[in-house]
Order: C-alpha cells, then sequence, then structure tokens
C-alpha cells in the first residue's frame, strides 16, 4: 500500500531551508521507505 505524506507548513519550510542534495535525500527516504511501508507509524511520529 502506498500512503500519502503531508507535511505541515512548518515542516515545508524548515525543509525549503536546507540545501537541494539535503532535501533529495530527505524526499526520496520518505518515498522509498515510509510511504511504501506496510505501517509508516511503526518508524516514528
Amino acid at each position: 500500500m502506498i500512503w500519502k505524506i503531508e507535511f505541515e507548513d512548518a515542516a515545508d519550510k524548515e525543509l525549503r531551508k536546507l540545501d537541494r542534495q539535503a532535501q533529495k535525500e530527505i524526499l526520496s527516504h520518505l518515498r522509498k521507505r515510509i510511504a511504501t511501508a506496510e505501517d509508516p507509524r511503526r518508524f516514528g511520529k
């Protein structure tokens, strides 16, 4: 199952403060590992 990942405004703002490479790594991890997990809550809040 694929989950939808939503960012709060504060998290989106913090993500934009990071350099492009860090942004890509974080988003890639979220898409590949968290969004495709059967229970994404097991990784934390």
